[in-house]
């Protein structure tokens, strides 16, 4: 016979309150000891490049902007893109200048296939970009777009997102900007009878382009 609700739970506390707790804590020590948490990053551009593949990115390496975009371009064409959108005036004159297909005119009533940003920093442990609200693109062109682009060079690279606030606050003075955003891979849920659903609240493909020389 079941027991009620009731009793199975009375007996379960009253099994937890006999329980000494000197036995939990009796060799903790009295200070938490000093020491990174996670093991250091000897070789970010490869820890960075090995998480983001693993979260369901693509990261594409030049040696400058120019081979960047003709990888671009290259992607363009394979996917059938018929033109990019940046809201980043230097970006524009760089692709515009490279021939890839691409507009700084963006509109947000329509959709439109892929918008291209720069970002503050790439952080290698975790394979995350950081975003901020204070750059060229705004807020809305890392969540509209359903294939976001990210255009970077190797010196933005982090080991940890510690280090990405350090170097944001540092550009912007000591100031951080109304909002800050860290990207890991595609946007992904699992909400609904835990079936995986890619682009449910931002993008479907992260693509992050790093610059070697820059």
């Amino acid at each position: 016979m079941t027991q009620p609700n009731s009793e199975a739970r009375d007996k379960i506390l009253s099994r937890l309150r006999a329980v000494s707790t000197q036995n939990w804590h009796k060799n903790w020590p009295e200070q938490v000891p000093e020491g990174e948490v996670f093991p250091p990053v000897t070789d970010l551009l490869a820890q960075f490049s090995e998480e983001l593949s693993t979260l369901g990115g693509q990261v594409f390496v030049g040696d400058n902007r120019q081979a960047l975009y003709a990888e671009l371009k290259r992607l363009a064409g394979v996917n059938g893109w018929e033109q990019l959108v940046t809201l980043d005036q230097e970006l524009y004159q760089e692709m515009d200048e490279a021939g890839v297909p691409v507009t700084n005119q963006a509109n947000f009533e329509a959709d439109f296939e892929v918008g291209v940003t720069r970002c503050e920093a790439l952080v290698a442990l975790l394979g995350s970009v950081m975003v901020c609200a204070s750059g060229p693109s705004g807020r809305r062109m890392n969540v509209f777009p359903p294939v976001h682009v990210v255009v970077a060079g190797l010196s933005q690279m982090v080991p940890s997102i510690a280090n990405g606030f350090e170097r944001i606050e540092k550009k912007d003075g000591n100031q951080l900007p109304s909002q800050i955003t860290l990207i890991s891979g595609p946007s992904r849920t699992a909400d609904i009878e835990k079936t995986l659903v890619m682009g449910a609240h931002g993008p479907r493909e992260l693509i992050v382009l790093i610059d070697l020389d820059a």
